[in-house]
């Protein structure tokens, strides 16, 4: 049985509703629940001292050091002050809450913290498992058979083939010619059957970005098309890489569609936050959006809300395509932590990055070598007239992990994507890159 919130009239087998009634009133429940919370307390956790992150790391199951630039991880990890209160959870006395006990599944601090350092409320917060949950949660919210989803060409696999489970059709935007977003021509690819567009921001693997007036602009043009056609197309906005950037034409005016536009920004502690083992971050939202987001979520807890709908509820229910999970206490505590006393942080990694990046750059132009500009913590290299896959090859022969071009799309062949880290790890590169390119 297939399922869709807009206009599938389905029933659960299980509960008697359909798939959109029951989101709807677990949104609903949801709702109810954050509006009634009160604050908490900010606790402060002391700075660990003792923290130091290697520029190398071991390849898996071996001793083999390995230059991982990759994966586009923080070198410099977490904030100290998100290490220290992960510490503190996992030594808690079990009788106090500790990782004895399961996590709050409504993850009601996370909602508060990411509220108040976006300047929004709790009820525009959806906490998740990292950006792929948020594309599982929203796939599962709003597509069913036939429906239609937008993205560039390239963009986040997940965004396609999540979409393809869900028999919707996915229609590919190229980037233009400077390899940034071509939101003119997704516009004009809107059809009566689209219901989600992605954007990412900064673009994976390209490193530009969409510019608030840009964005102002597109988002005027979605609001006509829904009013003029009654839908409700969502931009979904990747800002998975939205710490790194430096541009002061960026995020400033984000709070202001959030209210009033069909929205959904996601944000990961994968990356700036440096908890990628982690696996946390939240999605902002409009209320009916976040709403319905976590009714699709909490579709899966059994028992969530303690109602007789949910309680009937199979975990595994056919039909779905995965269990949804809570983000684990020691997540919570940390990315907690990092959003209220962990800015400093943020702010000294974005500095790093840009530093190490622009160093980058520079040895790049002294060797003659191309590339397209970053607003992110990686950057994609033009080889010329050798190719991703055979660079790539030779740097892994030198213990230097990197991603071809061509894993990302048929047309960055001759580029290969590599993670920005400290001086120290760049150094190793570039030196690695002009032997492999002699």
């Amino acid at each position: 049985m297939e399922f869709s919130v807009s206009g599938s009239q389905e029933k659960d087998d299980h509960t008697g509703l359909t798939r959109n009634a029951f989101f709807k009133a677990t949104g609903l429940a949801v709702l109810g629940i954050l509006s009634g919370c009160s604050g908490r307390s900010t606790d402060t956790y002391p700075a660990s001292e003792n923290y130091h992150t290697s520029a190398f790391s071991k390849s898996e199951g071996t001793e083999e050091t390995v230059l991982d630039l990759s994966s586009n991880i923080n070198p410099w990890g977490p904030a100290p002050v998100a290490l220290s209160a992960m510490k503190e959870q996992l030594y808690r006395n079990v009788s106090l809450s500790g990782i004895n006990r399961y996590p709050d599944f409504m993850s009601l601090n996370i909602r508060a913290s990411a509220a108040k350092l976006n300047r929004v409320s709790p009820l525009n917060i959806v906490p998740i498992c990292g950006i792929s949950e948020a594309v599982n949660i929203l796939s599962d919210a709003y597509l069913d058979e036939g429906d239609e989803v937008i993205t560039t060409d390239p963009a986040f696999f997940l965004m396609e083939q999540k979409a393809l489970l869900q028999k919707a059709s996915v229609v590919k935007v190229p980037l233009m010619k400077d390899h940034r977003t071509d939101l003119d021509a997704i516009i004009k690819r809107i059809s009566k059957k689209t219901k989600l567009i992605y954007l990412m921001n900064p673009h994976n693997p390209c490193g530009t970005i969409i510019k608030d007036n840009e964005l102002e602009n597109f988002m005027t043009k979605l609001a006509a098309v829904n009013l003029l056609r009654k839908t409700k197309v969502i931009a979904v906005l990747d800002q998975a890489y939205g710490d790194y950037v430096v541009d002061p034409d960026y995020g400033k005016t984000l709070t202001g569609y959030i209210s009033f536009n069909p929205m959904v920004v996601l944000r990961t502690a994968s990356f700036a936050y440096g908890m990628a083992g982690l696996r946390c971050g939240y999605a902002i939202a409009r209320r009916d959006i976040a709403a319905e987001m976590d009714g699709s979520l909490l579709y899966y807890i059994n028992s969530a809300l303690n109602s007789d709908a949910i309680s009937r509820i199979t975990p595994g229910h056919k039909g779905w395509k995965h269990p949804e999970g809570n983000i684990n206490r020691l997540a919570e505590s940390g990315m907690i932590a990092a959003l209220d006393h962990g800015q400093d942080h943020i702010r000294k990694v974005r500095t790093k990055n840009r530093e190490s990046l622009e160093w980058l750059y520079n040895e790049l132009e002294l060797s003659g070598i191309d590339f397209i500009p970053s607003q992110s913590n990686f950057l994609l290299i033009d080889l010329g007239k050798r190719t991703g896959v055979e660079i790539k090859k030779k740097l892994g022969t030198m213990d230097i992990s990197v991603r071809s071009g061509d894993e990302f799309h048929a047309g960055y062949s001759n580029f290969i994507r590599v993670s920005i880290g400290t001086k120290d790890q760049m150094a190793v590169f570039i030196q690695a890159l002009r032997e492999v390119l002699q």
